[in-house]
């Protein structure tokens, strides 16, 4: 990917694109160089919310968290960082080979007053073409074979214990799934920290 077209690819966004036919709007419009048209064409409410929108666009960071099935850890992991984090952030999660959503990660999610109960499993091949700012694998066997993202993401890895291979009492299950999901927690919290504390 050429440097131009990574610069200017967030332009794609329909909106975006409206206000860059505008008569006045520059030939070309990226966004280290072009900010101050942004401010200078502000004339009236509706172009200092679009700033706003635009300004949005050009800050939002995206995340995307690995694992192998997304039927668990990379579903907590994603519902922890959501939490911790605003709407500048989006947040996505996937597999190598995904499964259904765990339930137990539903339940033990529950239990903190976040529901994934809605959640589905993606794989990763659906996003191949975003452009990520970092990609977060939480097990080993996704870090191996994680594919190579077209975009400048900074890879993270950090293996979780999968507590699907946990065998026992109701009482036990849901003891070794919050265990692991209070650990992603800690996780996910220092990284958007780390990383995010200005989205």
């Amino acid at each position: 990917m050429t440097k131009e077209k990574k610069e200017n690819k967030w332009q794609e966004d329909p909106d975006i694109q409206d206000f860059l036919e505008r008569a006045d709007a520059p030939s070309t419009f990226s966004e280290e160089d072009d900010k101050s048209f942004l401010v200078a064409g502000m004339s009236n409410d509706k172009d200092r919310d679009f700033m706003k929108f635009v300004k949005k666009k050009i800050q939002t960071k995206k995340v995307l968290i690995l694992c192998t099935g997304n039927s668990c850890r990379s579903q907590i992991a994603d519902a922890w960082l959501k939490h911790f984090t605003s709407d500048n952030v989006e947040v996505y999660s996937a597999g190598t080979k995904p499964e259904k959503v765990n339930p137990y990660a539903v339940k033990v999610m529950a239990l903190e007053g976040i529901d994934i109960s809605s959640n589905k499993s993606n794989n990763v091949d659906e996003y191949k073409d975003i452009e990520f700012n970092f990609v977060i694998t939480v097990c080993d066997n996704a870090k191996e074979i994680c594919p190579v993202f077209p975009s400048s993401a900074k890879m993270i890895h950090n293996s979780f214990p999968d507590p699907a291979k946990a065998r026992g009492t109701e009482e036990k299950l849901i003891k070794v799934y919050s265990e692991v999901s209070f650990d992603l927690k800690k996780f996910m919290e220092q990284f958007a920290k780390d990383n995010l504390r200005n989205n």
